[in-house]
């Protein structure tokens, strides 16, 4: 079957033309996904930041050992994070108490900002542990 005069070269500029939304449509996706384990960094920062806090056994430390905890943990990951803020609270350190961190993040999405990301995102989550209460002092 021939082509007629007037279809030659459409499958080139349909191709051109479309191009362009698929590198966008990739580019959102993309996006996305960087959203998504940004999120799931912070809260695993957030709960390892907790946990360890809680497994120390001295009060005095146990805020430095937490934070240490969350930085290590965004730090693992590699994700690009600004203004990284890591607060353990440790008012309620007793035996059958609970240690709190709230870690806030924020991921830079300027690479993906054709796609409609605007600039940076700020991430926050905030974990609880228990203490255990039969734990040795």
């Amino acid at each position: 079957m021939k082509k007629s005069q007037s279809e030659a070269g459409m499958a080139t500029l349909e191709v051109v033309l479309a191009l362009p939304v698929l590198i966008m449509l990739a580019l959102f996706v993309v996006g996305l996904g960087r959203m998504a384990e940004a999120r799931s960094t912070v809260d695993a920062a957030a709960f390892d930041a907790a946990r360890a806090a809680s497994l120390e056994r001295n009060l005095d430390l146990a805020r430095l050992v937490g934070e240490d905890a969350g930085r290590a943990s965004i730090g693992a990951t590699g994700i690009a994070c600004h203004g990284l803020d890591i607060r353990v609270d440790v008012s309620n350190y007793t035996s059958g108490g609970s240690v709190t961190s709230t870690v806030s993040c924020t991921a830079i999405l300027t690479d993906v900002n054709l796609a409609g990301f605007t600039g940076n995102k700020t991430f926050t989550s905030t974990a609880t542990v228990p203490i255990e209460v039969w734990r040795s002092e």
